[in-house]
C-alpha cells in the first residue's frame, strides 16, 4: 500500500476510535489536557507576553479546547482560529463576543462581519495548538488530508510552538509522512486514561 493508501485507512481507523469515546470521556479528557496545557512553560511565557494563540473550535469529535481558550482570554492573550474566507482557511480573530456560525465543514467559526472579518498573518502567532487525527513521538501529524495547517505552518514564525492535542490511543509510533508534512514542536497528551490510552 503507498502512503496516500497508508493515510486513507489510518484516518478511518482514527475517525473510528474517536467516535467510540462517549461525550462525558470527552469533556473530563478536553478538561485535563487544557489544565496540562496551561501548566507548560513555553505556554506560560506566551501567555505572560500576551502573545497571539491560534487554537481550533473542536467538531463534535475533538478534543475540546474552552477552557484554555478562557484562560488566554482572561490573560488578555489575542485568540485566532481558522475561518473560510475567499476560497481558503485564513485565521481571524476570536473573541467572547464573537458570533459563530457552522462553516462549510460544519465546523462553527467567527461569522465574517465584525472581528470576523479580518485575517491575522501566520506569522503573528506564538503558539499554535493543532487538531489532527493521529501523531508519531517525535511530532510528526495525521490531519484531515487538506493540508491547511500545513500551509499555516509553513508561514508561521520559526520562533512560534506547534502542539498537537490528542487522546492517547492518537499517538502510534509511526506515520506515512510526505514531503509537505511538517512536524510540530510536541504532541501533548494524557496517557493512561483507560479506554482512552
Amino acid at each position: 500500500m503507498d502512503r496516500t493508501g497508508q493515510k486513507r485507512e489510518l484516518r478511518k481507523i482514527m475517525k473510528a476510535r474517536r467516535r467510540e469515546v462517549s461525550p462525558d470521556e470527552r469533556s473530563a479528557y478536553s478538561a485535563a489536557l487544557c489544565g496540562h496545557l496551561l501548566e507548560r512553560d513555553d505556554v506560560q511565557l506566551a501567555m505572560g507576553a500576551k502573545g497571539v494563540f491560534a487554537v481550533y473550535l473542536a467538531s463534535k469529535d475533538e478534543i475540546e479546547l474552552s477552557l484554555l481558550i478562557k484562560r488566554l482570554w482572561a490573560a488578555e492573550c489575542k485568540v485566532v482560529v481558522p475561518a473560510w474566507r475567499d476560497d481558503a482557511y485564513k485565521l481571524v480573530a476570536y473573541s467572547s463576543e464573537t458570533e459563530l456560525f457552522a462553516g462549510p465543514m460544519g465546523i462553527l467559526e467567527p461569522a465574517p462581519e465584525g472581528e470576523g472579518r479580518m485575517s491575522v498573518a501566520e506569522g503573528d502567532v506564538a503558539v499554535w495548538i493543532v487538531p489532527g487525527l493521529a501523531f508519531s513521538r517525535s511530532g510528526a501529524r495525521l490531519g484531515y488530508g487538506g493540508g491547511w495547517y500545513d500551509r499555516f505552518l509553513a508561514k508561521s514564525d520559526p520562533s512560534s510552538i506547534s502542539l498537537g492535542v490528542a487522546y492517547p490511543f492518537q499517538i502510534v509510533d509511526d506515520l506515512p509522512l510526505e514531503p509537505h508534512d511538517l512536524p510540530l514542536s510536541d504532541c501533548v497528551n494524557l496517557p493512561g486514561w483507560g479506554v482512552l490510552s
